[in-house]
This record gives structure tokens, sequence and C-alpha cells, in this order.
């Protein structure tokens, strides 16, 4: 996947030691550059939704985390 796509992503929230990732449904993780750590901190191990722009290799520059339906 080339970078600056966007990505819709569902998996389960994880904070790292560097930050947050997504552990999506698929079995791949994702690191994520998320502007406000502290809104995103409650959901953390909740699956969620992540929107946002390819930026690297595993990075995902994050737009908007939402719950599922």
């Amino acid at each position: 996947m080339p970078c600056s796509t966007h990505h819709s992503l569902k998996g389960r929230l994880v904070a790292t030691r560097h930050g947050f990732a997504l552990d999506t449904d698929s079995g791949g993780r994702w690191r994520l550059d998320i502007t406000d750590p502290h809104a995103a901190a409650w959901l953390v191990s909740k699956q969620v939704v992540v929107t946002g722009t390819r930026a690297g290799v595993d990075l995902l520059d994050v737009d908007m985390i939402i719950l599922p339906d």
C-alpha cells in the first residue's frame, strides 16, 4: 500500500510504551499518530474503527476514532 492513502480499519486499540496502536481484526498492527492522546485513552482495550492516512509502512495519521455500531 502506498503512503498517503486513506484507510478505515477495525480492531482493538492498545497502549504501547511508544504510544497507541491498533491490533486489526485481520491480524496486523498499525502504529497510530494521534493528535490528542488523552482523548483516546478511554478507548484502550475497546473495539474501535480508526480512519486516517497512511504515513509509513505501519503508521497511520489518525483523523478519527469511533466505536463501531
